[in-house]
């Protein structure tokens, strides 16, 4: 697996997985084939929403400034959303552990958000 940093301004940054077979969701890490999220200028496809998740990048990606979380607190969050709809599918948290390298603590992290 390799990952591009894409970099949001002010500091946010999110990391967008990718290999021979194409692109993952920053989020939920589906496979997406050649659809990628983000241009390499770090430009979000905003004609473009997880069917998995329902990211839509340039509009789901940074936290408000009201919210008073950081990128990786808001991603963690809108991550534990995305789980507790889909009601902790073990496929899903496989898929996050696989494509991200998450430890059994960033799960947790996540559980907790």
């Amino acid at each position: 697996m390799n990952y591009q940093v894409i970099d949001l301004g002010l500091g946010c940054q999110l990391i967008q997985p990718y290999d021979e077979s194409g692109y993952y969701c920053v989020i939920c890490a589906k496979s997406h084939g050649d659809r990628c999220m983000y241009y390499s200028d770090g430009q979000p496809v905003h004609d473009f929403i997880c069917p998995d998740c329902r990211m839509h990048p340039g509009f789901d990606d940074t936290p408000d400034e009201k919210d008073g979380l950081t990128q990786e607190q808001y991603v963690a969050r809108y991550r534990r959303g995305w789980l507790d709809s889909v009601g902790w599918d073990e496929e899903c948290v496989r898929r996050l552990r696989s494509v991200f390298e998450m430890s059994d603590d960033d799960i947790d992290t996540i559980r907790t958000a």
